[in-house]
C-alpha cells in the first residue's frame, strides 16, 4: 500500500517542466499522451506515475465526465446524389462516451435508410452496427444510442459513421450527437 504522505520531488518531474506555462483548464489529452506514452512500468518510473495520477485527478481526467466538455455535434446534408455520411473520431489521448444521437429527416417524399456503424480503425478493420433504421418526415427521430444506455465509448481508434440512403431530391438528413469526454 502506498503511503498517503508521500509526494514525488516536483523538481524531478518533467511533466513539471514540460506543462509549467499552461493552466490545468488547457492541458489537452495529447499534451498528456505525449508526456505519458514514453514512461515503463517500472519501480525508477514510480515518482513519474504518482504524478501522472495525480495531474489526473486534478483535471477530473477518472473515468468520470469531465466538467465542461459536454457538446452537442451536428451534421446536415440535403440530398445532393441519394447519399450522405458524417464521421466523427476523437482526438489522440481523448475517450469520449456517447449519451445521445438522434438522426432525422426532412422534407422528402420517401422514406430515407439511416446506418450506425463503429469502425475500428487501429488496424482490424471491424465494423459494428449500432442500427439500421427507416425513418421519413413523418416518423419520429431514429436514437440508436438509446439502447445502450448510453455506455457507448469512443477512442481514437474508432470512428462513428451514420449513413443516410435512399435520400430524395428535397430532402435532408440530419444527425446530431451528444458527447462528453472521459479522458
Amino acid at each position: 500500500m502506498s503511503n498517503p504522505n508521500y509526494a514525488p520531488n516536483p523538481k524531478k518531474q518533467q511533466v513539471y517542466r514540460n506543462l509549467q506555462n499552461k493552466k490545468l483548464s488547457n492541458v489537452t489529452a495529447k499534451d498528456i499522451q505525449q508526456l505519458t506514452d514514453p514512461t515503463f512500468i517500472q519501480a525508477t518510473n514510480q515518482d513519474a506515475l504518482i504524478t501522472y495520477n495525480m495531474l489526473n485527478q486534478a483535471m477530473f481526467r477518472d473515468g468520470g465526465p469531465i466538467p465542461g466538455t459536454t457538446q452537442a455535434l451536428y451534421f446536415e446534408k440535403a440530398d445532393s446524389d441519394g447519399y450522405a455520411t458524417f464521421e466523427y473520431t476523437p482526438g489522440l489521448g481523448e475517450v469520449v462516451v456517447l449519451t445521445g444521437i438522434q438522426m432525422e429527416s426532412t422534407g422528402g417524399s420517401t422514406r430515407s435508410r439511416v446506418q450506425v456503424h463503429l469502425n475500428d480503425t487501429s488496424g482490424s478493420g471491424r465494423v459494428v452496427e449500432l442500427g439500421d433504421e427507416t425513418v421519413s418526415s413523418t416518423t419520429s427521430p431514429y436514437d440508436p444510442v438509446g439502447q445502450f444506455n448510453g455506455s457507448i465509448y469512443l477512442d481514437n481508434n474508432c470512428t462513428l459513421k451514420v449513413y443516410f440512403s435512399s435520400m430524395t431530391t428535397g430532402e435532408t438528413g440530419s444527425t446530431t450527437i451528444i458527447k462528453t469526454r472521459v479522458r
